[in-house]
């Protein structure tokens, strides 16, 4: 499951109005899948690293944990060979977004006998789709994530002195 917040907000200030607008809202992503093993060795193999010498080589490289904070390849590799020894069976995708846009303007008159007032608007939208999968889905490569979000960011910082502490 996926799930990415996102809030924005715009101020437009004009001589005799100002304008707001906020944007917030979600998009979740989630998959679910029903196989059945096959090959109970091979799933072993699967399981333990031992059928994927590319994750094993990655794991090996020093610093790797780094790359994979800002870009996990070590995640991709282990996707490559997560089929192995299982028959898909059936499966779904689904999106859902939400989000909910509100819009002010405010403007003060300026002048003999103008008059001030506000208008406002809410959006909320709302959006579900699910579809039938024929097969496992296809690993993609991984894309780069946000290093500032807090928890990464104090993620990072214990990585980081982890390996370079003495003792």
């Amino acid at each position: 499951m996926d799930v990415r917040g996102y809030e924005d907000r715009v101020t437009l200030v004009y001589p005799d109005a100002q304008y707001i607008h906020s944007v917030s809202g979600s998009v979740r992503y989630a998959v679910g899948v029903k196989f059945s093993v096959t090959n109970t060795a091979l799933k072993a193999m699967s399981e333990t690293g031992i059928s994927n010498p590319l994750l094993l080589a990655w794991e090996l490289v020093p610093y790797s944990f780094v790359v994979d904070w800002f870009l996990p390849v070590g995640n991709y590799l282990g996707t490559l060979d997560a089929t192995l020894g299982v028959t898909f069976n059936q499966g779904y995708s689904s999106v859902k977004i939400q989000y909910q846009s509100n819009c002010t303007m405010t403007g003060r008159g300026s002048g003999a006998g103008s008059k001030s007032g506000s208008i406002s608007s809410t959006r909320t939208y709302e959006s579900f789709v699910r579809n039938t999968l024929g097969d496992f889905p296809s690993p993609t490569f991984p894309t780069v994530t946000n290093p500032f979000i807090l928890e990464r960011f104090a993620n990072a910082i214990a990585l980081l002195s982890g390996a370079f502490s003495r003792r």
